[in-house]
């Protein structure tokens, strides 16, 4: 989720929140002030917290494959294959929502804004 807020924040238009700002609507101001840091936010949500992510998903499905490993005394081909497989969605699961996040930035921004505007309060 945090990979798609990255993208969706370096690819949404500025001046579509220009409009929603000036009508005063809720997290319009918030979603100006991500855009206009998209670098900072992209930085943080996509390659901070989304790695961390990846490197925890990593290590929690092979300590997951070996205690499977160890219990029940299936091969241990099972940890690699775990690991594949838990890899592949992991990846996948990336390049899926950054097509995601360009086709729907203002929306993904927006949500998020609000939901930053509605936790400051």
């Amino acid at each position: 989720m945090f990979d798609l807020i990255g993208v969706a924040v370096t690819v949404a238009n500025e001046e579509d929140f220009h409009a929603q700002a000036s009508k005063k609507l809720k997290g319009a101001k918030t979603s100006i002030k991500m855009i206009r840091n998209s670098a900072k936010v992209s930085n943080f949500c996509a390659d901070v917290i989304g790695d961390i992510c990846g490197v925890l998903s990593g290590a929690i499905s092979a300590m997951i494959a070996l205690k499977i490993t160890q219990n029940y005394g299936a091969d241990e081909n099972i940890q690699i294959i775990f690991s594949a497989i838990v890899a592949s969605v992991t990846v996948g699961g990336k390049a899926i929502t950054k097509e995601i996040a360009k086709r729907n930035s203002t929306k993904i921004v927006t949500f998020v804004s609000k939901f930053i505007s509605f936790r400051e309060k």
